[in-house]
C-alpha cells in the first residue's frame, strides 16, 4: 500500500503558524507553513461545512460546500507537495492518506472531502483510504498494513443510555440493531445488549469475545478530552476517555476495532467528543477505531452500518468495508443527508 503522511503541528490553534510535513512511505517530500490568517480561513470553511449537518440543505448547496471545502483543504495543506508525489505513486495500488497531529482542530478537519485537481473527494475514490492519529507525530509508528480484516466477524453492539434507564428509545435502538443483524446474509455472530455501566460493558466484552464493538451512547468534551458517558452504580454520570476504556478493561481482550457513536438527539453532532474518544482508543492499542457522531441504528447511519457489517462479514478489509458503507450512504442520500458519507472518521 502506498502511504502519504501529513504531519501538522501548530503552537496555538488558530493563532499560530501551522507546520505541514509531507512524507511518502518513510521518505520526507517537503515542509511548508500555513499563516495564521490562512489557517483561520481553512477552519472557517470547515466549520461551515460541518454546520450543514445540523440543517436541511439543498443538494446544490451541499455540493457547493463539498467542492469548495475539498479544494480549500487541498490547496492549503497538500498542493505544494502534490507534484512531487505522482512519480512514485502506484496507480493500481491502494493509497492511504494518514493525518497525524497533536491538535484536534487539525485532526478533525473534514479530510474525507479533500479534493485533488480534477478528481473526486478523497474517500469517494476507489483504492483511496484515510486514517488519523493524534499525539506526537514523531513518536507515531506506521499504521497497520495490510488493512485489517475481521474473520470470522463477531460484533457486539452496546446501547448505553444516560442514567442507566432502558427507556423506549433504548429499546427501539436495540430492536433496530437486532433487526439489522438478522438481515445480513453473510455469516457473523452478533449480540445487542443494553449496558448502562462500564463494569457491565467490560463483562459483556469478555463474555462474548467480539472483534468489533459498537458503542452507541453519549459523548462529551471536558477540558480538551473526549469522554464516553456510562452510568455509575449509584446512577450518577460516569465519563471515561478512550485511553481509560482500554487500560481498565479492553486491553488484551481480542477487540480489533471499536465504532464510537456519540450523540443523543436533539443535541448537535459531537464531532470533537466522539472523535477524541476514538483517537484515544487507537492511541491506546485498538488497531482501528471509527467515530460516527450520530446514531447508527437508523437513517444514513443505519445504511452505512448495515453495508459496513455485511462487507466485514464477507471478509472485506476494514478500509474497503468503510468505503463501501460510505458509497451506499452517498447513493441513498436525501436533502439533509447528502454529506453523511463523509461523517465517519477513522483512527489508527
Amino acid at each position: 500500500m502506498n502511504i502519504i503522511i501529513l504531519s501538522l503541528i501548530a503552537n496555538t490553534i488558530p493563532t499560530g503558524d501551522l507546520i505541514i510535513t509531507v512524507q511518502q512511505q518513510e521518505n520526507r517530500v517537503g515542509t511548508h507553513r500555513l499563516s495564521p490568517t490562512r489557517l483561520r480561513e481553512v477552519m472557517a470553511m470547515a466549520d461551515h461545512f460541518r454546520s450543514l449537518f445540523l440543517h436541511k440543505t439543498t443538494p446544490e448547496l451541499g455540493h457547493m460546500a463539498l467542492v469548495s471545502t475539498g479544494i480549500e483543504l487541498f490547496d492549503a495543506l497538500l498542493a505544494p507537495h502534490w507534484p512531487l508525489l505522482p512519480p512514485t505513486r502506484h496507480p493500481d495500488a491502494p493509497t492511504l492518506l494518514w493525518i497525524r497531529s497533536p491538535q484536534p482542530d487539525c485532526l478533525h478537519l473534514p479530510w474525507e472531502v479533500l479534493r485533488p485537481p480534477g478528481e473526486a473527494p478523497w474517500v469517494q475514490t476507489p483504492q483511496r483510504f484515510l486514517r488519523r492519529r493524534g499525539g506526537d507525530p514523531s513518536r507515531t509508528s506506521s499504521p497497520q498494513i495490510p488493512a485489517l480484516a475481521l474473520i470470522p466477524l463477531r460484533v457486539l453492539i452496546l446501547v448505553v443510555t444516560p442514567g442507566g434507564t432502558e427507556d423506549a428509545e433504548a429499546l427501539a435502538m436495540g430492536s433496530a440493531f437486532q433487526a439489522m443483524i438478522t438481515t445480513i446474509t453473510a455469516p457473523l455472530a452478533g449480540r445487542v445488549v443494553h449496558t448502562p455501566t462500564f463494569q457491565e460493558t467490560i463483562r459483556e466484552i469478555h463474555d462474548f469475545k467480539p472483534n468489533l464493538v459498537i458503542l452507541q451512547g453519549t459523548t462529551l468534551v471536558r477540558a480538551g478530552k473526549g469522554f464516553f458517558m456510562f452510568t455509575a452504580e449509584g446512577g450518577e454520570p460516569d465519563p471515561w476517555t478512550g485511553e481509560e476504556i482500554i487500560a481498565q478493561g479492553i486491553k488484551d481482550s481480542g477487540v480489533a476495532s471499536i465504532l464510537v457513536c456519540g450523540r443523543n438527539p436533539p443535541h448537535p453532532p459531537a464531532w470533537s467528543a466522539s472523535a477524541l474518544v476514538a483517537d484515544g482508543l487507537a492511541q491506546s492499542g485498538i488497531p482501528i477505531a471509527v467515530s460516527w457522531p450520530d446514531q447508527v441504528h437508523t437513517g444514513p447511519g443505519g445504511s452505512f452500518l448495515r453495508t459496513f457489517l455485511q462487507a466485514l462479514a464477507y471478509g472485506t478489509p476494514m478500509d474497503t468495508a468503510l468505503h463501501q458503507g460510505r458509497l451506499v450512504t452517498l447513493a441513498n442520500r436525501q436533502h439533509d443527508t447528502s454529506l453523511s458519507w463523509s461523517i465517519p472518521m477513522v483512527f489508527s
